[in-house]
């Protein structure tokens, strides 16, 4: 990770935090992530809306949380200088799309349950992904 990377994280800005009025106006993603780990299967939900092709609509400066019924989540959102930050686990701090986001990118997802990692970070498996569509 190069050093503007780290100086970008530690200067989070109150735009990261959540409020009634970013839920409101939808510039708040509450992710989730349903896993079929038996037929290796990635279902994708936007505030309760399931996305089909796993592709999640965004503006700079939307916020996303991340959560799974099955566990806790970890994930990479890449090209990393489009997401502050880049990277989420289950109670981090939310992310927010950057300008420097391009209209297409792609979050690697991951689970642990009991112990065992499934996707991401043991590996980055495009049936556990999902894919952050910015518009202006």
């Amino acid at each position: 990770m190069n050093t503007d990377m780290l100086n970008k994280e530690k200067t989070m800005t109150d735009s990261t935090k959540l409020s009634p009025s970013n839920i409101a106006n939808g510039t708040h993603h509450k992710v989730k992530l349903d896993y079929d780990l038996a037929n290796l299967k990635l279902t994708v939900s936007d505030n309760d809306n399931v996305l089909p092709d796993k592709t999640i609509h965004l503006k700079v400066g939307h916020t996303l949380e991340f959560w799974s019924p099955q566990g806790n989540v970890n994930l990479v959102c890449e090209p990393a200088n489009g997401f502050n930050p880049y990277r989420y686990s289950t109670g981090s701090t939310n992310i927010v799309v950057e300008p420097e986001a391009p209209p297409k990118g792609k979050i690697w997802c991951g689970v642990v349950l009991d112990g065992v990692i499934y996707g991401f970070p043991a590996n980055k498996l495009d049936e556990f992904g999902c894919i952050p569509e910015v518009s202006s």
